[in-house]
């Protein structure tokens, strides 16, 4: 999608690895990815419903067609419907030991939002090797 600047950090430089990204597929044909693409640049924070809770997602605020989240070897596309917002973050897990702590990805999270309610949500959890999800 044209209008947005090129990230010039590396996911690297940005605290992530290379093995764990998106791609945005936006309507107007255009693709981009997290290795040049901060998510927070197409979206915002919103407060959804969330499986009988609430919860706070980045959600879209640019028109994507499709989001594909890649972690290691484990991968899960989503398709956005029409009336539909899409959000996405990475899952980190940090130990604590004294003073020291050790954080490390430990996969992604995609999901789907209709009128304020999440309706699927996909984690590609890379400590089991596994995509599970839910769905309304």
């Amino acid at each position: 999608m044209n209008g947005f600047h090129k990230e010039k950090r590396t996911l690297t430089e940005r605290g992530l690895h290379e093995h764990t990204y998106f791609t945005a597929h936006f309507e107007d044909g255009s693709t981009r990815s997290e290795h040049d693409l901060n998510w927070s640049d197409v979206s915002e924070l919103i407060q959804v419903l969330y499986f009988g809770g609430v919860k706070t997602v980045m959600a879209n605020t640019h028109p994507i067609k499709k989001l594909n989240i890649k972690h290691n070897n484990l991968e899960t596309e989503i398709e956005v419907p029409k009336g539909c917002r899409v959000y996405q973050a990475v899952r980190a897990q940090t130990t604590f030991f004294g003073n020291e702590n050790n954080s490390s990805i430990i996969g992604r999270v995609v999901g789907l939002v209709k009128d304020g309610v999440v309706i699927e949500e996909r984690f590609v959890d890379g400590r089991l090797g596994i995509v599970q999800g839910m769905k309304l």
